[in-house]
């Protein structure tokens, strides 16, 4: 918990008694490499946080053909599906880890149960939801903008080494390039 404490501050100074409701809503989930989590038409009913490895968001352009990611992240972001806090909404991605991952899982209905209870929880909830924001606006402004090499750059400024981590399939088709293409910008910038 001191380390979720750490990656939310707005959490510093809440009584033991609100921290431990939020503990008992927060669920540890194990993925291994290469593991799905999330298929398209499940319920999004939980906010995730990566703790450790890489998650990716992807979908199929045609049935079992032409894989698209939209979405990789590392640890600390956490990976709020498409979904909000008002309704259920249904996944039309697959979640996948590319690495041994460990999430922290939130059940929404919990936390909105919790934030009747709990100025905390509440306090959380808004500062999720401000990350969220914040982060979607950041990986948003990337996919098409200007060449493939600002791109490039774009993602390893938001999330520096997750570009070495990942497989050049999903890292290139996230910034929409090819994977040579991919590999002569990774050359490029060795020099």
């Amino acid at each position: 918990m001191e380390q979720f404490i750490e990656l939310f501050p707005v959490l510093k100074g809440v009584p033991k008694n609100e921290l431990c409701l939020l503990k008992k809503a927060m669920s540890i989930v194990k993925i291994p490499k290469n593991g799905l989590f999330i298929y398209p038409k499940d319920t999004l009913d939980t906010v995730y946080f990566v703790k450790k490895g890489v998650v990716r968001e992807f979908f199929y352009e045609n049935e079992n053909e032409n894989e698209n990611t939209t979405l990789l992240l590392p640890e600390s972001p956490f990976y709020f599906p498409s979904m909000s806090f008002s309704e259920d909404s249904k996944s039309i991605f697959y979640v996948q880890a590319i690495e041994e991952t460990v999430l922290v899982g939130f059940e929404k209905r919990l936390l909105l149960n919790l934030a009747n209870e709990s100025t905390a929880v509440r306090r959380l909830m808004f500062d999720i939801l401000e990350r969220q924001v914040e982060l979607m606006g950041k990986l948003r402004r990337m996919p098409y903008q200007k060449r493939a090499d600002v791109r490039y750059q774009h993602l390893n400024t938001i999330f520096p080494g997750l570009i070495s981590r990942a497989q050049g399939k999903y890292v290139a088709s996230l910034l929409s390039i090819t994977p040579s293409y991919l590999s002569t910008l990774r050359s490029n910038r060795k020099l």
